[in-house]
């Protein structure tokens, strides 16, 4: 029977770091421009808001490839929404780290 040491030992081994999966989401040059000037941000509601318009143009005809279209717009500005709240100070309370 293996001791308490090598369990652990083996739980370690099997954990893998996003990083190592997808190193290209954690690259600096990852960051999606050209989003910057058309969206705007509610942190405090945790929503961001775009201004640009999504014409027929952008997203194709109906069917599954417009769906694909319009999740990845949507997992875009979600990634920026979440890039701006790790932007924020974070400062230490009673009840744990909170942001300011």
């Amino acid at each position: 029977m293996p001791s308490r040491k090598q369990k652990s030992a083996k739980k370690s081994a099997d954990v893998v770091r996003a990083v190592d999966l997808v190193p290209e989401a954690f690259a600096e040059d990852n960051a999606d421009t050209t989003l910057a000037g058309t969206l705007e941000y509610d942190l405090g509601h945790m929503a961001a808001f775009d201004a640009a318009t999504v014409t027929k143009a952008d997203v194709g005809p109906h069917g599954p490839q417009r769906e694909v279209v319009l999740k990845e717009q949507a997992q875009a500005r979600a990634q920026a929404l979440v890039a701006q709240l790790w932007e924020l100070p974070v400062r230490k309370t009673n009840v744990g780290p909170m942001v300011s």
